[in-house]
């Protein structure tokens, strides 16, 4: 007789980026609860971040297993791609999660709504979606609906990461809203200071900060409009804005300073 609850985390990438480290930092919150936890990743990722995973999780075997994209990011998947990927079969990886007693299957992005549509016709697992990807419209919006007509029939619970992603899902009713968490403790040994030192920050100056690839759809030029909104309102608070992250677009990032 099966002893404990066996989940599994299917992944689009082993990536060190936003959904890869929430989903890393779910694991870890967790790791001392009576659970046997599986990974399978359709793509490759670097090797630190595997052994990242590899912390939390049993084991990690790769999927082949294309992604179908369409999302604000920039990303779609043509319709004669589309049409391709949603015909294949994928039994062959229900019968592996049911051979190995997966109660639980987690899937990590929007991506691979083929699949959801896969396990729940074959099988008993319970399915939960992690929406983390705004999903408008490309093409005819035969993959956007198809996308979110999948997750909706086939999730039992629906995760979103803000409201705006749960906009397509508010007729789920298992649908949770959880935001992207952040390890406060990896600041634990950052003098205290430090930065406001480096940069000529004063101490009374309220520091916001913004985090992400110099990329369009990341917002730089909002959070830039949000500082001139409250310059205009001459509060006596002194604000100070930072903005950091990778040069994804070294464009974008001149674009934005």
């Amino acid at each position: 007789m099966k002893s404990k609850l066996k989940i599994a985390y299917l992944l689009h990438g082993l990536g060190i980026g936003g959904a890869g480290t929430s989903m890393l930092l779910l694991l870890k919150s967790i790791q001392n609860m009576p659970y046997d936890k599986f990974g399978y990743s359709t793509s490759d990722g670097s090797n630190v971040a595997k052994s990242e995973y590899l912390k939390y999780l049993k084991d990690i075997k790769p999927l082949d297993v294309e992604n179908i994209y369409n999302d604000a990011s920039g990303a779609f998947t043509s319709e004669i791609k589309f049409k391709d990927i949603i015909q294949k079969n994928y039994i062959s990886f229900v019968d592996e999660l049911k051979a190995n007693q997966i109660d639980i299957l987690h899937i990590n992005s929007t991506v691979l709504p083929h699949i959801l549509k896969a396990v729940k016709e074959n099988s008993n697992i319970k399915i939960v979606c992690h929406v983390r990807e705004l999903l408008p419209k490309y093409e005819t919006g035969l993959v956007k609906d198809f996308m979110i007509q999948n997750i909706n029939n086939y999730s039992d619970a629906i995760i979103c990461i803000s409201d705006n992603e749960a906009k397509p899902f508010v007729v789920h009713k298992n649908l949770h809203i959880l935001a992207n968490p952040f390890d406060f403790s990896i600041t634990d040994n950052i003098p205290n200071g430090l930065f406001r030192s480096k940069f000529s920050i004063e101490k009374d100056e309220v520091l916001i900060g913004m985090l992400g690839k110099f990329k369009e759809s990341k917002g730089q030029l909002l959070f830039v409009k949000a500082l001139k909104h409250i310059k205009e309102q001459k509060s006596p608070i002194k604000f100070k804005f930072v903005i950091m992250g990778a040069q994804f677009n070294p464009l974008w990032k001149v674009t934005a300073k």
